[in-house]
């Protein structure tokens, strides 16, 4: 028999007493939830990062298209996609997402003009686009 350390569901831990067999299979599990839990943060840090330098005013290139009606076809195409993709979404994500990609302000602006803090929107966004990835 061999000890682990178990965290409840209400978040407090205890020392439980189970199966060798048992103990290895948990700590391969433990060990995946820290390798997952590391790629998100490190996923997350440069996600913020590029953030942060849009939100502070650095514009970066758009490489994609030298033509300015080229890029004009591709910002539609974009919007009617978006649009089209987002019939699963609810009607509070569907809004911060037309106010974010297709009117532009920034998550600041939303969380002042729907009387919500900007943490309330960055998880809405998230939530979406989560949403978005994962019936694409």
């Amino acid at each position: 028999m061999a000890k682990i350390n178990y965290t409840f569901a209400d978040g407090h831990t205890e020392e439980i007493e189970v199966s060798d067999e048992f103990a290895l299979q948990y700590e391969l599990l433990e060990d995946d939830w820290k390798r997952q839990e590391e790629r998100e943060k490190k996923r997350r840090r440069r996600r913020l990062s590029f953030e942060g330098l849009v939100e502070s005013g650095y514009e970066f290139e758009d490489t994609t298209c030298a033509d300015p009606l080229e890029r004009l076809i591709e910002q539609e195409n974009e919007k009617f996609s978006l649009i089209s993709l987002s019939d699963f979404l609810t009607a509070r994500q569907k809004h911060v997402m037309q106010l974010y990609y297709e009117v532009g302000m920034s998550k600041q602006e939303i969380a002042t003009a729907l009387g919500v803090d900007e943490s309330s929107i960055r998880e809405c966004l998230n939530w979406a686009v989560k949403k978005i990835l994962k019936n694409f």
